[in-house]
């Protein structure tokens, strides 16, 4: 068994999977899942010709993909790499195995290359920050087996904010987690979740409202996210439109 298994989703990103097929082989000793949404760009024809498992069907989005992902994969720890994130120049397999020492999660920080910048993802754990936003890239976070067996997988109904929501979910489970604050992974700023025009930003605030009243936990959040929700998003639009992303 396999102590890593790398999980992508894919949906007509051949190019995308091209670059991480060859990031993952490369790193050798891994086992890599690809889930792919029955494309139509060539991307299963590739797929077959590499030693990667695979397959390919409909599905019912991104979350869905990552859990039929999970649910083939054998390994001891689990990392989510989507079509065109890779890992670190210059990390080796022993370095990251080095750091998984039985925690539920081991989160590392992720480099997201942007056209007029690059920005680093620190990765902030299951603290207070999580409360408010995603702190935990999941191209960083390399999530136990049995943390998936206690909790599950994705939620469906989220488009964008699915791994939110696990992370809130597994900071409410009692959970661990490990922070390393070395990049282990870049991904492009091409993904749903990594988008900076103003739809895809607010359909985020849109699931991210939903996922906190999901998880309030009691009157006192729920007044809290009451006046966090008044003024976070007339803070982001100021920001958006005043050119501060």
């Amino acid at each position: 068994m396999p102590k890593i298994s790398v999980v992508t989703a894919a949906f007509n990103a051949r190019e995308g999977v091209v670059a991480t097929v060859a990031s993952v082989a490369a790193m050798g000793g891994i086992e890599h899942v690809v889930v792919d949404g029955a494309s139509s760009d060539g991307t299963s024809e590739y797929l077959g010709q590499t030693g990667t498992r695979w397959i390919s069907e409909p599905d019912k989005g991104i979350a869905d993909a990552m859990t039929k992902g999970i649910a083939l994969a054998t390994g001891e720890y689990f990392l989510i790499l989507q079509a065109g994130d890779l890992f670190a120049p210059g990390l080796t397999l022993a370095e990251i195995e080095a750091e998984l020492d039985g925690s539920d999660i081991v989160s590392f920080d992720v480099l997201v290359t942007h056209p007029d910048g690059d920005i680093r993802f620190r990765s902030r754990g299951l603290g207070a920050k999580l409360e408010r936003s995603m702190c935990v890239p999941h191209q960083g976070a390399f999530v136990r087996r049995d943390l998936y067996d206690r909790i599950g997988a994705f939620d469906a109904r989220y488009k964008v904010g699915m791994d939110y929501e696990f992370m809130l979910r597994a900071k409410r489970s009692g959970a661990t987690c490990k922070v390393v604050n070395r990049i282990v992974a870049v991904m492009p700023a091409d993904g749903i979740s990594a988008r900076r025009d103003w739809p895809s930003l607010e359909k985020r605030l849109v699931e991210n409202r939903l996922i906190h009243a999901v998880h309030a936990r009691g009157p006192v959040d729920r007044i809290s996210q009451k006046l966090y929700w008044v003024v976070y998003p007339l803070y982001k639009r100021v920001r958006h439109f005043g050119g501060r992303r």
